[in-house]
């Protein structure tokens, strides 16, 4: 998972991509894994190691300037690698 997600393996290589999976349903799969990773749903332990990791502060304190910086790593991932390593 980790290395598909920093864009050292194809896609292909994780279990939830169908092996007749096409470049948009890879590319996808992908995009949402990568989406769940930087915005984890409430309750999720990630949260808190998302947001040491962007250096936020804490939950009461974000602002829309964190959930741009969160944005623009999502986006830069989001095109390293694709579709191949």
């Amino acid at each position: 998972m980790f290395g598909v997600l920093a864009g050292d393996l194809p896609i292909t290589r994780l279990r939830e991509c169908p092996p007749d999976a096409g470049i948009c349903e890879q590319r996808d799969l992908r995009c949402m894994l990568l989406l769940a990773q930087f915005f984890p749903a409430a309750g999720d332990r990630r949260r808190s190691l998302i947001r040491k990791v962007m250096a936020e502060p804490d939950g009461e304190r974000l602002n829309s300037q964190h959930t741009a910086e969160r944005l623009r790593a999502y986006s830069a991932l989001c095109s390293v690698s694709w579709p191949e390593a």
